[in-house]
C-alpha cells in the first residue's frame, strides 16, 4: 500500500535548528560527515559530496521507493553559529512502528 507521508518541517529549540532536508545540503555535509569513527556507530563508510548528493536525491522524496516508508530528514545546526552539527532521520512505517 502507497499512501502519502508527511513532510519534515523546520523545527527550532533554544539551541538548535532542524532544517529539513535538502539536496544541497550534501556540499555540507560531506566533509562533517567524513570520519571513519563516526561510522563506527552508524555503519557504512564515509561518503564523498557526489554519493551524499546521490543519497540526499533519494531522501528528499520522503518516502521508501514502495512507498511503505515514511521518510523525514533534517539537517541539525547550532542556532547562535548557523554551522551544521549533525542529522536527524526518522522512518514510519504502514504498520505504524517508528524509528528514529
Amino acid at each position: 500500500m502507497v499512501r502519502d507521508w508527511p513532510a519534515a518541517e523546520l523545527i527550532e529549540t533554544e539551541r538548535l535548528v532542524l532544517e529539513p532536508l535538502r539536496i544541497s545540503h550534501a556540499a555540507e555535509m560531506a566533509p562533517l560527515l567524513n570520519d571513519e569513527r563516526l561510522h563506527e556507530f552508524i555503519g557504512g563508510e564515509p561518503a564523498g559530496p557526489e554519493q551524499l548528493r546521490a543519497r540526499y536525491t533519494r531522501q528528499v522524496t520522503g518516502r521508501s521507493p514502495d512507498g511503505s516508508q515514511g521518510w523525514l530528514n533534517w539537517i541539525v545546526r547550532h542556532r547562535a553559529t548557523g554551522d551544521a552539527v549533525g542529522t536527524v532521520q526518522a522512518t514510519v512505517r504502514l504498520d505504524g512502528d517508528r524509528e528514529v
